[in-house]
């Protein structure tokens, strides 16, 4: 990195002042939930006047629900290099996947491959449908931080229907090799959903470049949006061969003629919608995302990248141990530190205003453009401080 990069990485953090709770707070976890912006607030309040001031016709209003509804698809369609009408609204991944899962045909390929490193949903929505007569396999990690290629390789058959796997781990923060994976995954004949919660928004990505056929994400972690929207992207070409059989009215073709009979899907991705979304959390994630798309993803993840390669630095140093990707080009703003105590140490860090979040055997910390080198020296210090406290307690 040339010092002009470094000066350029190590100044001010970027619209910190945007987040008030920065001004006490070193706050790492953005991979749960990102800090609260001021203009998301104010958009959560704006919502509430448009119901104040017209009731049910703030569907139609100027600035209005369905406007509102329709600008979300638009920057998320943005933010992964999709197009609008690829893009599915949904309250949660669980539920853009249960809609999704419902449109598969595993009569001939009953298989489902996922692993062991992937958030619970993707293996519990296949699991809980053993008994139907579909086969969930979890691929394990060698070494705790990855699942390599030629492990999804050697479980791949003509059985296999769908590959569900992250393109960045919640356990590690490691990012995998989509473009490889979409390669293998296509070549047996069956169809790769990517989770992208924990990518879309601080590792860049172009879901037709990668040649991803479906996508799920949301905008509660690094989109700064809040909790109750997510979304499902469905490329175009399998529109019509995906027919969910799990339905709402934002899901029929001619919703606002509240047709009854016959159900009549919708020919784009919006036929994987269900019933009236979370409004509040609609104009909540419009303005995170808007943060989101004035920084650039390209911009937020360099940021983020030397702002984890600097915490890393510091926290090897100090001897603690990390689990990570081997090559540093694929760990996100993710890192995982090896940490048996970490519920007792997460109290402890929150008592000193310092936020981090627990996962089995790890601390985990996550870093955004708003963090900056002073939070990591506070966290350092800290860490260090209840590791001595700990062995004095030995």
């Amino acid at each position: 990195m040339t010092p002009a990069a470094e000066s350029t990485h190590a100044g001010p953090a970027p619209l910190r002042g945007l987040f008030p709770q920065l001004r006490d707070q070193a706050y790492f976890n953005s991979c749960s939930c990102g800090a609260q912006a001021i203009p998301v607030r104010e958009a959560v309040l704006h919502y509430l006047d448009l119901w104040q001031r017209y009731g049910g016709r703030a569907w139609y209003a100027d600035g209005g629900w369905l406007e509102a509804l329709e600008n979300a698809r638009f920057q998320i369609a943005d933010l992964i290099g999709a197009k609008p009408h690829e893009i599915a609204l949904a309250p949660n991944v669980s539920t853009a996947v249960t809609a999704l899962a419902s449109a598969i045909d595993y009569r001939s390929r009953p298989r489902v491959l996922t692993t062991a490193l992937d958030f619970p949903t993707l293996a519990h929505q296949w699991l809980a449908k053993q008994g139907m007569g579909v086969e969930c396999e979890i691929l394990r990690s060698p070494d705790g931080a990855t699942v390599p290629g030629l492990a999804f390789a050697a479980g791949l058959d003509r059985r296999t229907a769908l590959v569900a796997t992250a393109r960045v781990y919640f356990t590690t923060g490691a990012i995998q090799d989509i473009a490889n994976l979409a390669s293998l995954v296509h070549e047996a004949g069956a169809l790769l959903l990517v989770d992208d919660y924990q990518g879309t928004g601080q590792v860049p990505i172009d879901v037709k470049a990668l040649d991803v056929d479906m996508l799920v994400g949301g905008t509660q972690k690094w989109l700064l949006g809040g909790p109750g929207l997510a979304f499902l992207y469905v490329r175009e070409g399998l529109h019509e061969r995906l027919s969910p059989s799990v339905a709402g009215w934002f899901g029929h073709r001619r919703q606002l003629d509240f047709v009854l009979a016959p159900w009549e899907p919708r020919l784009d991705a919006q036929r994987f919608e269900l019933g009236t979304p979370a409004l509040p959390a609609v104009y909540a994630a419009n303005a995170g995302m808007r943060i989101v798309r004035e920084l650039g993803v390209e911009s937020i993840g360099r940021r983020v990248g030397w702002l984890t390669a600097r915490l890393v630095e510091r926290l090897v140093a100090a001897g603690f141990l990390i689990t990570q990707h081997i090559d540093p080009d694929r760990r996100s703003g993710i890192v995982m530190l090896k940490c048996e105590q970490a519920s007792e140490w997460v109290l402890a860090l929150a008592r000193q205003q310092i936020i981090a979040d627990a996962r089995p055997g790890h601390l985990r910390i996550a870093l955004h453009f708003y963090n900056e080198l002073e939070d990591i020296d506070r966290l350092v210090g800290a860490l260090c401080w209840l590791r001595e406290k700990a062995s004095r307690v030995l």
